[in-house]
């Protein structure tokens, strides 16, 4: 839009610039006029937008009333949802209590004629399951003294067998040494038994004693005994049959090359010598670096060597033993696992440390009586599982002039066979070199 036409008409505009240069009035005019153009072009831009505004007001005002109408439309509907669910729970509710009261009568009635039925076979039933009961108590108790004869009768054979592998003497008056004797019974038998002449080596005054006593009871004072000493303190005599039981465990690792030395220089050339011990099994894949043990086996050796035997760390399986044996000059004879024989008797005498518990807890206490009981009750059982094995191995001196024909015809304890082997083939003599005495150094 032109205003310069309108503004020079203007009586007040000309007066206000007159004298001014006429071009500089038109640039002026020219700018204003531009500045006119601008202004209106603006205010369109705003009038559009007022109108646009006003457009979405109404639209907004129409969706305002259309969302009210349906608000109205959304609360009946709800009030009538509500009536409806309202009538169905009650319908619901009246429906489950006929049902309820109908299953209730029903069940007094199904009852009613079982307990009827039930007070009529209760005395015949009752008399029946006493006389069942009586029936399964009686075999019980037939099958458990039947389990503990066989048990004992075990034990018993196992023990005699024992023995006579010890002592098997060829001649009365052969020579035992048993180290590690406990209460005698071993040198006492042999000498009572099989002639032997017998000599029971402990540290305990009290085994002594007893040991001794026993002895005299028997009347094989005269060719038995039993002498307190350490078994580094043995006297240096020859003995035809040396045996060890469940005490090589005592003199530990550090000890063992030494002691199985002192064994080979007590044995006579042609004897043997019987090791029995209760070793740790070897971890296997499942061993722990360094010592290969699994983990119970190491917690189980850690008990007993802080609460029962402290300082048996010799509970070694049986490769170690039997190398410990070979280095000092003995040949392995055989070797026989016994664990099972020796879990029995170890849960023999579980039992009679619970018979005897109120005199356990006189003599000891509580504390001395709860860890034997654990002890033992828990040694029986790794017996079974495996976690612990106790061996039995024969041994003899590894020389040439050892007649190894003694054990033809045997089982692996030594005992002799039902029937005799007998050699077709005539053997050769025997060298005569004898065995020198072990020293120490390996």
């Amino acid at each position: 839009m032109d205003v310069t036409p309108k503004l020079l008409e203007d009586v007040e505009f000309r007066e206000k610039f007159r004298g001014y240069d006429p071009e500089e009035v038109d640039e002026f005019l020219e700018r204003v006029s531009i500045a006119f153009g601008q202004l209106q072009e603006r205010v369109r831009d705003l009038s559009e937008q007022v109108e646009s505004a006003n457009a979405r007001a109404t639209r907004a005002e129409a969706r305002a009333r259309d969302s009210s109408d349906t608000d109205d439309t959304l609360r009946r509907t709800l009030v009538l949802a509500q009536r409806t669910a309202d009538a169905a729970i009650k319908e619901a509710e009246e429906n489950a209590a006929a049902i309820i009261a109908a299953a209730e009568a029903q069940a007094r009635q199904h009852y009613a004629a079982a307990e009827e039925k039930a007070t009529q076979a209760g005395v015949a039933a009752d008399e029946q399951s006493k006389a069942k009961l009586a029936e399964a108590d009686s075999q019980a108790a037939d099958k458990l003294r039947q389990a503990e004869a066989q048990s004992e009768a075990t034990l018993a054979n196992a023990r005699e067998q024992a023995s006579r592998l010890l002592v098997d003497a060829r001649q009365k008056g052969d020579k035992l040494l048993d180290i590690g004797c406990g209460w005698g019974t071993l040198a006492m038998r042999a000498a009572k038994v099989w002639g032997a002449d017998a000599t029971g080596v402990t540290i305990s005054k009290n085994q002594t004693a007893f040991g001794n006593g026993r002895i005299e009871a028997a009347g094989v004072r005269d060719r038995a005994r039993i002498l307190c000493l350490d078994y580094r303190e043995i006297p240096n005599e020859r003995f035809k049959r040396i045996s060890s039981l469940e005490m090589v465990e005592h003199v530990g690792v550090k000890n063992l090359p030494s002691f199985c030395k002192q064994v080979y220089n007590l044995l006579e050339d042609d004897g043997t010598f019987l090791l029995q011990w209760t070793g740790l099994r070897r971890g296997g894949p499942t061993g722990k670096p360094v010592i290969g043990l699994r983990p119970e086996d190491v917690i189980w050796g850690l008990f007993m060597s802080k609460y029962i035997f402290p300082g048996a760390d010799a509970s070694l399986p049986l490769s170690d033993m039997c190398k410990a044996l070979e280095k000092a000059g003995f040949e392995i004879q055989s070797a026989e696992n016994v664990s099972m024989h020796y879990a029995y008797t170890i849960q023999a005498w579980h039992k009679n440390w619970q018979a005897n518990r109120e005199a356990v807890l006189k003599a000891y206490g509580e504390r001395w009586y709860r860890l034997w009981h654990i002890f033992l009750g828990w040694s029986w059982r790794i017996g079974f599982n495996g976690s612990a094995a106790c061996f039995q191995v024969v041994a003899n001196k590894n020389i040439d002039k050892f007649d190894r024909r003694v054990f033809m015809g045997r089982t692996a304890l030594g005992i002799e066979a039902a029937k005799p082997f007998v050699p077709t083939i005539k053997a050769p003599p025997m060298a005569a070199r004898t065995a020198q005495p072990v020293g120490d150094a390996e």
